[in-house]
């Protein structure tokens, strides 16, 4: 260990955020964004990168702007963030 010991093998907790953007149905998914008391929580999710791979974990949404709706849906950008620990499975 040249000197250093290794008090725990991974000692960071990690996080990951992502910005997403997209065309969402409006539905009562779109309400508990838009409710400030209320923390959109999505739990054992997957989040599927084309090409990339795939995160699975908890994550919940942050700075959501919602369009305006336009034949029930409506258009969205976001930032999602972990919220505890997560998994990275690389596309195949």
């Amino acid at each position: 260990d040249d000197g250093f010991r290794t008090l725990l093998a991974d000692p960071a907790q990690r996080s990951i955020d992502m910005s997403v953007e997209g065309v969402i149905r409006q539905d009562d998914f779109i309400n508990t964004l838009l409710d400030p008391a209320a923390t959109a929580v999505l739990e054992d999710y997957t989040i599927d990168i084309p090409n990339i791979g795939t995160v699975t974990g908890n994550f919940r949404f942050t700075n959501v702007e919602i369009g305006a709706p336009y034949n029930e849906a409506t258009t969205f950008s976001s930032t999602v963030e972990s919220s505890g620990a997560w998994t990275f499975t690389a596309a195949a």
